[in-house]
């Protein structure tokens, strides 16, 4: 019965990890804002080439600067859209525009 017990808790963590790893936001990654209002920090601007749109209207802070967004979904474009989620309170670091 141990040995059932080990592998039941190896499958468990196996799923675990799974699950966290695939929960993870591919276009960057969040960190708790100081006042906890909500941020986003685009530290790739795709090489600078385009002007920056957030949810349709012009990004006006520079490269690696916080702006102060609402929490939710949004869509940055540039050349493509891309689309990621930012939580309530956390300043978002933007550094993916791939795939």
């Amino acid at each position: 019965m141990n040995k059932h017990l080990q592998l039941f808790r190896s499958f468990i963590l196996i799923i675990t990890l799974f699950f966290h790893c695939t929960e993870k936001n591919l276009r960057g990654k969040p960190l708790p804002s100081k006042d906890g209002k909500t941020y986003l920090i685009i530290e790739n601007d795709d090489g600078g080439e385009c002007t920056l749109f957030l949810d349709g209207r012009k990004w006006n802070y520079p490269k690696n600067k916080p702006g102060l967004v609402s929490p939710g979904k949004h869509v940055l474009k540039c050349w493509i859209d891309v689309t990621f989620l930012i939580e309530e309170g956390t300043t978002f670091h933007f550094d993916y525009w791939g795939p």
